[in-house]
């Protein structure tokens, strides 16, 4: 008991020099500043401490597509679908082509490395 009560004399001290750093001493002067972030840009929602008016209508980032729109594109991504899945996309196999191109890359390599 008495090499415990020793031990915590000893160690304690020396444990609560760790203890001294700050924040400030931590983070960069910049990221601790506030005024770098970005004020909200509704006066509803401004206000701290304060539930935010739910009833304030959002107002959209974008356009919405009408109903027309999005037949339209349905229908043009639905005939794409339907040109790749039977085979006509337009791309030509070059699996062969591709194949000895890797293999001729290789050799030039190797006879780089091994400085043929």
């Amino acid at each position: 008991m008495r090499r415990i009560a020793l031990l915590m004399a000893i160690l304690f001290p020396a444990l609560q020099g760790c203890g001294t750093a700050t924040i400030e001493d931590a983070v960069p002067s910049g990221a601790a500043q506030t005024s770098a972030q970005p004020q909200p840009s509704s006066a509803a929602f401004a206000t701290p401490g304060a539930y935010p008016n739910l009833n304030v209508i959002p107002t959209p980032a974008a356009e919405h597509l009408t109903p027309e729109e999005v037949a339209a594109k349905s229908e043009e991504l639905r005939q794409r679908r339907d040109t790749l899945s039977a085979g006509g996309g337009g791309v030509a196999d070059e699996t062969a082509t591709l194949r000895r191109l890797g293999n001729s890359h290789a050799d030039e390599a190797l006879k780089a490395i091994e400085g043929r």
